[in-house]
Protein backbone atom coordinates (compact mmCIF):
# COMPACT_ATOMS: atom_id res chain seq x y z
CA UNK A 1 0.00 0.00 0.00
CA UNK A 2 1.62 3.03 -0.86
CA UNK A 3 2.14 5.52 2.40
CA UNK A 4 0.94 9.11 1.77
CA UNK A 5 3.14 12.31 2.40
CA UNK A 6 3.30 13.79 5.40
CA UNK A 7 1.33 17.03 4.56
CA UNK A 8 -1.63 15.17 3.81
CA UNK A 9 -1.23 13.43 7.18
CA UNK A 10 -0.86 16.69 8.75
CA UNK A 11 -3.74 17.84 7.17
CA UNK A 12 -5.99 14.68 7.90
CA UNK A 13 -4.98 15.00 11.78
CA UNK A 14 -6.09 18.84 11.36
CA UNK A 15 -9.61 17.92 10.18
CA UNK A 16 -10.30 14.75 12.30
CA UNK A 17 -9.45 17.37 15.38
CA UNK A 18 -6.62 15.82 16.45
CA UNK A 19 -3.19 17.28 18.04
CA UNK A 20 -0.92 19.94 16.44
CA UNK A 21 1.28 18.39 13.71
CA UNK A 22 3.93 19.69 15.75
CA UNK A 23 2.90 17.12 18.79
CA UNK A 24 2.91 14.32 16.23
CA UNK A 25 6.69 14.30 15.16
CA UNK A 26 8.06 12.95 12.12
CA UNK A 27 5.90 10.25 10.16
CA UNK A 28 3.61 9.95 13.55
CA UNK A 29 5.95 7.20 14.43
CA UNK A 30 4.96 8.39 18.39
CA UNK A 31 1.44 9.25 17.59
CA UNK A 32 -0.95 8.16 19.93
CA UNK A 33 -3.44 5.02 19.38
CA UNK A 34 -6.54 6.69 19.04
CA UNK A 35 -4.76 9.15 16.53
CA UNK A 36 -3.54 6.27 14.27
CA UNK A 37 -6.81 4.80 14.21
CA UNK A 38 -8.46 7.50 13.22
CA UNK A 39 -6.05 8.06 10.81
CA UNK A 40 -6.75 4.32 9.37
CA UNK A 41 -10.33 5.44 9.23
CA UNK A 42 -9.52 8.93 6.81
CA UNK A 43 -7.43 6.30 5.00
CA UNK A 44 -10.07 3.65 4.38
CA UNK A 45 -12.54 6.55 3.02
CA UNK A 46 -9.90 8.05 0.54
CA UNK A 47 -8.42 4.69 -0.24
CA UNK A 48 -12.65 3.42 -1.02
CA UNK A 49 -13.36 7.44 -3.24
CA UNK A 50 -10.57 6.25 -5.58
CA UNK A 51 -11.68 4.57 -8.77
CA UNK A 52 -14.96 5.31 -7.99
CA UNK A 53 -17.59 5.51 -11.23
CA UNK A 54 -19.82 8.76 -11.46
CA UNK A 55 -22.80 6.33 -10.57
CA UNK A 56 -21.01 5.29 -7.64
CA UNK A 57 -19.97 8.58 -6.31
CA UNK A 58 -23.09 10.40 -6.32
CA UNK A 59 -24.70 6.93 -4.95
CA UNK A 60 -22.50 7.43 -1.80
CA UNK A 61 -22.95 11.54 -1.84
CA UNK A 62 -26.53 11.08 -1.51
CA UNK A 63 -26.24 8.68 1.55
CA UNK A 64 -23.66 11.44 3.43
CA UNK A 65 -26.36 14.28 2.64
CA UNK A 66 -29.15 11.89 3.97
CA UNK A 67 -26.84 10.76 7.15
CA UNK A 68 -26.32 14.70 8.11
CA UNK A 69 -28.53 15.98 10.80
CA UNK A 70 -26.40 19.37 12.69
CA UNK A 71 -24.84 22.66 11.49
CA UNK A 72 -21.87 20.93 12.43
CA UNK A 73 -22.35 17.86 10.04
CA UNK A 74 -22.94 20.66 7.30
CA UNK A 75 -20.14 22.90 8.19
CA UNK A 76 -17.83 19.69 7.62
CA UNK A 77 -19.56 18.47 4.53
CA UNK A 78 -18.98 21.65 2.82
CA UNK A 79 -15.14 21.72 4.44
CA UNK A 80 -14.76 18.17 2.60
CA UNK A 81 -16.05 18.64 -1.00
CA UNK A 82 -16.12 22.38 -0.78
CA UNK A 83 -17.17 24.10 -4.03
CA UNK A 84 -17.33 20.60 -6.01
CA UNK A 85 -19.12 22.18 -8.94
CA UNK A 86 -20.71 18.05 -9.98
CA UNK A 87 -22.25 17.91 -5.85
CA UNK A 88 -26.04 18.75 -6.29
CA UNK A 89 -26.32 20.22 -2.67
CA UNK A 90 -24.81 23.98 -2.95
CA UNK A 91 -26.45 25.08 0.53
CA UNK A 92 -28.00 23.47 2.98
CA UNK A 93 -30.90 25.02 5.72
CA UNK A 94 -30.23 24.77 9.59
CA UNK A 95 -32.23 25.96 12.48
CA UNK A 96 -32.12 26.29 16.12
CA UNK A 97 -33.15 22.56 17.60
CA UNK A 98 -36.96 22.52 18.57
CA UNK A 99 -38.09 22.13 22.13
CA UNK A 100 -38.99 17.73 21.14
CA UNK A 101 -35.21 17.87 19.94
CA UNK A 102 -33.53 19.70 22.85
CA UNK A 103 -35.65 17.38 25.40
CA UNK A 104 -37.05 18.28 28.51
CA UNK A 105 -34.72 19.99 30.75
CA UNK A 106 -32.45 20.76 27.83
CA UNK A 107 -31.33 23.92 26.73
CA UNK A 108 -33.63 27.41 25.89
CA UNK A 109 -32.86 28.36 22.31
CA UNK A 110 -31.48 31.46 23.84
CA UNK A 111 -29.18 29.45 25.63
CA UNK A 112 -27.91 27.73 21.97
CA UNK A 113 -24.80 28.43 20.44
CA UNK A 114 -24.95 29.74 17.21
CA UNK A 115 -23.36 26.72 16.06
CA UNK A 116 -25.74 24.22 17.71
CA UNK A 117 -28.26 23.70 14.63
CA UNK A 118 -29.90 21.43 13.03
CA UNK A 119 -30.28 20.96 9.69
CA UNK A 120 -34.05 21.60 8.05
CA UNK A 121 -35.43 21.08 4.57
CA UNK A 122 -35.81 24.27 2.83
CA UNK A 123 -39.70 24.43 3.24
CA UNK A 124 -39.52 24.25 7.31
CA UNK A 125 -37.18 27.02 7.87
CA UNK A 126 -39.08 29.68 9.95
CA UNK A 127 -38.43 33.46 10.68
CA UNK A 128 -34.86 32.52 11.97
CA UNK A 129 -32.31 30.41 9.77
CA UNK A 130 -28.92 29.39 9.21
CA UNK A 131 -27.66 28.79 5.09
CA UNK A 132 -24.73 26.51 5.39
CA UNK A 133 -22.54 26.50 1.96
CA UNK A 134 -18.93 26.06 0.96
CA UNK A 135 -18.83 29.97 1.35
CA UNK A 136 -19.62 30.19 4.83
CA UNK A 137 -22.72 30.03 7.06
CA UNK A 138 -24.82 32.82 6.84
CA UNK A 139 -27.44 33.77 9.68
CA UNK A 140 -31.10 34.96 8.23
CA UNK A 141 -34.09 36.74 10.36
CA UNK A 142 -36.75 38.18 9.17
CA UNK A 143 -37.10 41.96 9.18
CA UNK A 144 -32.98 41.83 9.37
CA UNK A 145 -30.36 42.33 7.43
CA UNK A 146 -28.34 38.82 6.83
CA UNK A 147 -25.34 38.60 8.47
Amino acid sequence: KRRRSTHVRVVKAAYMGTPAASELGGYFGCASASLLDHLREVDEILDAAVGETPAERESRLRREVAELRTGEDAIKFFIRYGTDSTLDVKILHCARPSAKARGEGGPSPEDCGPYDLVIVPPDQVGSEYWTVSASGVVHCQKGELSE
